[in-house]
C-alpha cells in the first residue's frame, strides 16, 4: 500500500453516504458536466482517484486558512465541526422540489459574504470564474443571500485570489431542473 493509496482511502471515507433525493453542491459541476451519471451516483468518484493530490492540496490550504481565521478571531464560519464547533462551516439544506434537497456548505462564511475556494487543475485565469464553479457559487448565494466569491488557491499562496460572483436567476432555474431530472433517474434505477 502506498501513501497515495492512503490518500485515496481518506478521500473515500464514508462520513457522508449518498442518499437519493439529497445532493451536495459539490456534485453540481459533475452532474452538469456529465461526469456523474445517475447509475454512478452511489459509487465512489473516480475523479477523486485521478486528482487525489490536487484535492488534498486544496483541502490543506482551506484547513490552514480556517485555522488562521479561527485562532485569530476572524468573524467567519469555516473549518470542520469536530475542530471548531459552533464556528465551523454552516450547513444549509435547500428544498428544490418535493423530496429533493441540495446541501450547501460554504467554505468560508463572513457576515456579508461567502467564499467557495478551489485549487484548480488546468486553469490559470484567476480573473474570471471557471464555468463549472458557477453552480456552487449560485447555490451558496441562494442558501445564504450573501455576496458569493470564488477563491482560487494558487501555488505558493495561502490567501485565495477572489473573484466576485453575480447571481443568475436563469442558472438557478437550470440547477433546480437538472437536479429534479437527475433525482428522477436515480430513483428509477433504485427501483430496478
Amino acid at each position: 500500500m502506498t501513501v497515495r493509496d492512503k490518500i485515496v482511502e481518506y478521500l473515500h471515507r464514508d462520513e457522508n453516504k449518498r442518499v437519493a433525493g439529497r445532493y451536495w453542491q459539490s456534485d453540481l459541476s459533475s452532474i452538469f458536466g456529465g461526469y456523474m451519471k445517475p447509475k454512478d451516483f452511489f459509487s465512489k468518484g473516480e475523479d477523486i482517484v485521478d486528482n487525489a493530490e490536487i484535492v488534498c492540496e486544496g483541502m490543506a490550504k482551506e484547513n490552514m486558512l480556517a485555522a488562521v481565521f479561527q485562532k485569530t478571531g476572524v468573524d467567519c464560519y469555516c473549518g470542520e465541526e469536530k475542530l471548531y464547533g459552533e464556528k465551523a462551516q454552516k450547513k444549509y439544506i435547500l428544498d428544490i422540489a418535493d423530496g429533493v434537497t441540495l446541501v450547501v456548505k460554504p467554505d468560508f462564511e463572513f457576515p456579508t459574504k461567502v467564499w467557495e475556494t478551489k485549487n484548480p487543475l488546468n486553469w490559470d485565469d484567476y480573473t474570471t470564474i471557471k464555468p463549472s464553479y458557477k453552480y456552487q457559487c449560485e447555490a451558496e448565494y441562494r442558501a445564504t443571500g450573501k455576496q458569493a466569491f470564488l477563491g482560487y488557491f494558487v501555488p505558493k499562496r495561502i490567501v485565495p485570489i477572489l473573484v466576485g460572483y453575480t447571481p443568475d436567476d436563469k442558472l438557478w432555474e437550470e440547477i433546480k431542473k437538472k437536479l429534479i431530472n437527475f433525482d428522477k433517474k436515480v430513483r428509477e434505477l433504485c427501483q430496478q
